[in-house]
């Protein structure tokens, strides 16, 4: 169990790359007997995988983070949505930026659905406000609930949401879409 604990620790501190994410799952689908976990385990990787390639997860910004280069979504009100996902601690993150006459531009995270983050755009210093979406909650499979579900009781993994590229691009679209709803009003 030792090497399964170095293996999450070099999975976490080298999360920039899937190499060590790859050594970990690997060694998790060696110990586990269920063959459905092991499946589930296999699509964890692939989603894992597919968001670093698609959205190049393995840059690295100033603090240390894996984050995506930012792009934009134009929304149904005309205006530009700037989105990129950071991966932080073994977990993906969303972050939108809004225009600066937005409406909720300075307003709190609570005003806007499932958000668990504002503030001022790191990317952005002119006065974007940027939401935040964290994807490590209960239900969803991050490094950590791997680590603690595999080792203790595996099948509970099977209940677990995998973050991939289609549900982020599903959140990002659905995100802008209340973004422009509020523009218009």
């Amino acid at each position: 169990m030792e090497y399964i604990n170095e293996l999450f620790r070099n999975a976490l501190v080298n999360e920039n790359g899937c190499d060590s994410i790859q050594s970990f799952v690997d060694k998790l689908i060696d110990i586990v007997e269920d063959n459905r976990v092991k499946e589930y385990l296999l699509k964890y990787l692939e989603g894992t995988r597919q968001l670093h390639d698609s959205f190049n997860l393995d840059c690295i910004d100033g603090s240390g983070q894996a984050t995506s280069p930012v792009q934009t979504l134009m929304g149904s009100d005309g205006q530009n949505y700037k989105f990129y996902i950071r991966k932080v601690f073994g977990h993906f993150c969303l972050y939108i930026s809004i225009p600066p006459d937005h409406p909720l531009n300075g307003k709190d995270y609570d005003e806007v659905e499932n958000a668990t983050f504002c503030g001022k755009d790191p990317n952005d210093c002119a006065s974007r406000w940027v939401f935040g979406w964290d994807y490590a909650h209960i239900d969803d499979c991050t490094l950590m609930s791997l680590y603690m579900h595999a080792k203790h009781n595996p099948l509970t993994l099977l209940d677990m949401r995998i973050i991939n590229v289609e549900l982020i691009n599903r959140e990002v679209s659905h995100y802008v879409d209340i973004f422009a709803r509020r523009q218009l009003m």
